[in-house]
């Protein structure tokens, strides 16, 4: 059964460099792959809300940059995937590696086309030339990270 899951992965160092980590896992298998999807989405936005805005001063997380001009010593950083995977194994994750995440979109739309699970679809245009299909489906949750531009709307 296809399903989604919300992947933390939280690296801590003391002043030393001694490393710590946890990795969280939530799984969302609604009765729909949308469903399952909207359940995935909504929960990683309140795990970065939290993370972001909701932490006391001391328990804050550091960015990339931060923790590598401590020389990885003393900091404390999260990350945070969407994975789905599908019914034979696959897995796109389409949050988490920017690089990765407008093609592994592209795969999930091709997935849920291929299952006529027939959803609203949405175009992006990444060059003057060439656009993707994605779902529309919260697509301004991606796009946040991704700040790509020129959606247009369409339904198969």
């Amino acid at each position: 059964m296809e399903k989604y899951i919300v992947k933390v992965d939280i690296l801590k160092a003391d002043k030393n460099g001694k490393k710590s980590s946890e990795h969280l896992e939530f799984p969302f298998k609604e009765s729909t792959m949308i469903e399952s999807r909207k359940s995935a989405i909504k929960k990683a936005k309140e795990i970065i809300h939290s993370y972001e805005y909701d932490m006391p001063k001391s328990e804050e997380f550091d960015s990339f940059l931060i923790a590598q001009l401590r020389g990885f010593k003393n900091f404390k950083a999260y990350s945070l995937d969407i994975i789905f995977t599908t019914e034979n194994g696959a897995e796109y994750q389409i949050y988490g590696e920017e690089e990765i995440m407008v093609e592994e979109l592209v795969g999930e739309a091709s997935y849920y086309y291929k299952n006529k699970d027939y959803q609203d679809f949405t175009y992006i245009e990444i060059s003057e030339e060439d656009y993707v299909v994605v779902l529309e489906s919260d697509i301004d949750f991606f796009l946040k990270l991704q700040q790509l531009i020129n959606i247009k709307n369409f339904k198969i």
